[in-house]
């Protein structure tokens, strides 16, 4: 506050570093649904760097790289690494890691106990796991800050706490929930419908999908929303539509719009997903009917369903077919599933990306159809996961073709043979 701060115009030394091939490497940014098991431990530390680029010095080699000129004609020189710098990002990723212990940085002997588990989002670090180790982590920490004059903000940090704050989540390792951080809620319920242009709508999609990857949330769910959001944000990219330009939120857009930010403020209460699957599912769609086999992981017995289109989808491209073949044979599935782990098998990769996303904004049918059935797994508590498998080796291509009442047992033994193929994990199972 009252404090000028001076940010360097990169864009021709991040041309230069283009040009020489280098391309930043950032491994610890994943997505944020990657960070939420760590609720499961009993505590958690953070630190956060005090004005953390300045605390990295440029060396002097390579200062005559960071030259500028004043209006008086004097040149100058930065002696800190320059936020806005394509390798920033990753310097201070890098320099969180090392200060952390983070084993993937340093030697064995300089790394925490393998029960801590560090995070490092830029400038600010958190260690989880049991208290004990926890807090020795910690201290090890600022035992490292205090030897290299490594600066902390006093007000975002803490020590071995079950409640806190960490990259927009709130964490509560004494009730295992994660649901998004204050500061984002209040964001999102600030927003004016009525007077938002196009910058606000860039980030209150930006918000929505991180709170929406906390709780748990399809946005696929809310298809009209963003599909709205995705021409918007287009529209800023190719020139369109300008940061500053007012935005009309159109009466359904807006309904969907405040429906998923009331829904993002539910907590969601974190377990671990099981280690083995239970059940995989082999889908397939043709032009003629859909197929589904599920096979039981732990008794061996394998069910085939299948049946031919009605009317109203005969014509329909073959991915809106193929996704409305996973929503029906996902309903299919009895309810002694839940809470294992379900392994989908497609032969699409349309469908297998939709899975994984949770939304799909060019298609509606396809959307509507994977949203459904993830849905009706999340009701029964199932951890997801989906692969690629070849036409040819896709068990469910058989009901999805010959009517169930035609599969002679030759035809019943190639399926089982594909099946324990593909459970054998044969080199055509990706």
């Amino acid at each position: 506050k009252g404090r000028r701060r001076l940010i360097m115009w990169t864009r021709l030394l991040n041309a230069l570093v283009d040009a020489l091939g280098y391309r930043a490497h950032v491994p610890g940014l994943c997505h944020v649904s990657e960070l939420l098991p760590s609720v499961l431990g009993a505590s958690g530390s953070g630190r956060d760097f005090r004005t953390g680029f300045y605390q990295m010095p440029v060396p002097e080699a390579a200062r005559a790289l960071f030259r500028f000129r004043d209006s008086s004609g004097a040149w100058w020189a930065m002696t800190r690494v320059p936020m806005g710098h394509v390798c920033s990002v990753e310097l201070m990723q890098t320099y969180g890691a090392l200060a952390a212990g983070h084993p993937q940085y340093v030697r064995a002997e300089f790394a925490v106990d393998p029960a801590v588990r560090v995070d490092v989002w830029v400038d600010n670090i958190r260690l989880s796991g049991p208290r004990k180790d926890v807090l020795d982590a910690t201290r090890a920490l600022d035992a490292t800050a205090e030897r290299y004059r490594i600066s902390w903000k006093p007000g975002d940090s803490f020590s071995d706490e079950v409640r806190y704050e960490f990259v927009g989540v709130d964490w509560d390792h004494q009730r295992c929930t994660v649901a998004p951080g204050a500061k984002v809620l209040r964001k999102l319920m600030s927003v004016d419908m009525d007077d938002i242009t196009g910058r606000q709508v860039e980030a209150l999609f930006g918000r929505l999908l991180h709170a929406s990857a906390i709780v748990g949330l399809y946005a696929g769910t809310f298809y009209t929303a963003l599909k709205w959001g995705r021409r918007i944000v287009n529209g800023l990219n190719n020139g369109r539509v300008s940061l500053q330009q007012r935005i009309e939120v159109p009466p359904a857009v807006r309904k969907e719009l405040e429906a998923w930010i009331e829904r993002v403020h539910v907590p969601r209460k974190y377990k671990i997903p099981p280690p083995d699957i239970a059940v995989t599912v082999f889908v397939d769609a043709s032009l003629d009917g859909w197929g589904g086999v599920v096979c039981d992981r732990y008794t061996g017995l394998v069910s085939v369903w299948g049946s031919k289109w009605e009317t109203q989808w005969q014509g329909c491209h073959i991915n809106e077919l193929e996704a409305e073949a996973f929503n029906r044979v996902i309903g299919h599935l009895p309810d002694s599933v839940a809470g294992g782990r379900v392994q989908v098998v497609v032969d699409n990769t349309t469908v297998r990306n939709v899975v994984r996303s949770g939304a799909c904004v060019a298609n509606a049918r396809i959307n509507d159809a994977v949203v459904a059935a993830l849905c009706r797994l999340q009701t029964l508590n199932c951890a997801v996961s989906v692969q690629w498998l070849r036409s040819a080796y896709n068990p469910a291509d058989i009901p999805s073709r010959v009517p169930m009442a035609a599969i002679t047992d030759s035809t019943l033994n190639t399926l089982l043979q594909q099946v324990v193929g593909f459970l054998a994990d044969r080199p055509h199972c990706p």
